[in-house]
């Protein structure tokens, strides 16, 4: 067997085997993005390993394969972008400002981000 092919058979199972622990530790624990955003980029170097030993072997596969690999990647890439929201880096106003600087960072950042920021907070707090 084609060593690539190999590798992509025993990679995507140990991928379902961690699929499943994204799925039992949402429903015990919660959402974790972080382990959901890993997982996604995993599937995604296995669906590359898959795209170069399909094209090697030339072997024959279902076409529900591809489409159903493609289906799951969308699937967890959308469901960890989604849920990783809202959890990144503080704003700037957030964070402690000495007195005095405020004018200076609003002309450094430009009006644009700062009426952006503003936005934000105003609808977070």
């Amino acid at each position: 067997m084609n060593p690539l092919l190999a590798a992509h058979k025993h990679y995507g199972t140990l991928l379902l085997v961690l699929v499943l622990l994204v799925i039992l530790v949402a429903l015990t624990k919660g959402p974790k993005p972080a382990l959901q955003r890993i997982v996604a980029v995993l599937v995604d170097i296995n669906l590359v390993v898959g795209l170069i030993a399909f094209f090697q072997t030339v072997r024959p596969i279902s076409w529900f394969h591809p489409i159903l690999a493609l289906g799951a990647v969308g699937l967890l890439h959308a469901d960890g972008q989604e849920r990783g929201q809202g959890q990144g880096r503080p704003l700037l106003l957030d964070r402690p400002r000495p007195p005095g600087r405020c004018l200076g960072r609003q002309r450094f950042l430009g009006a644009g981000v700062v009426q952006a920021e503003l936005r934000q907070a105003a609808r977070h707090g």
